[in-house]
């Protein structure tokens, strides 16, 4: 965005933000893995716990089996 509008007021705001969803992405991927495999594990606490910290994160993310 920034090569071709360099003089975008809002170029650096906007790839800042989609930075910043993407991390948030990445994390809350993370976070339900290493839920998902603490449930295969039986480690029924930190799989709660690594949910709870997406919810934290995403309040509104809605975990589907299989994705």
């Amino acid at each position: 965005m920034l090569s071709v509008q360099p003089a975008q007021p809002d170029a650096t705001r906007i790839i800042e933000q989609a930075n910043d969803r993407l991390e948030r992405h990445e994390q809350i991927d993370k976070l339900i893995a290493e839920g998902e495999i603490s449930l295969k594990h039986d480690k029924v606490d930190a799989a709660a716990t690594a949910f709870r910290r997406v919810l934290d994160i995403a309040p509104d993310n809605r975990m589907r089996s299989g994705d």
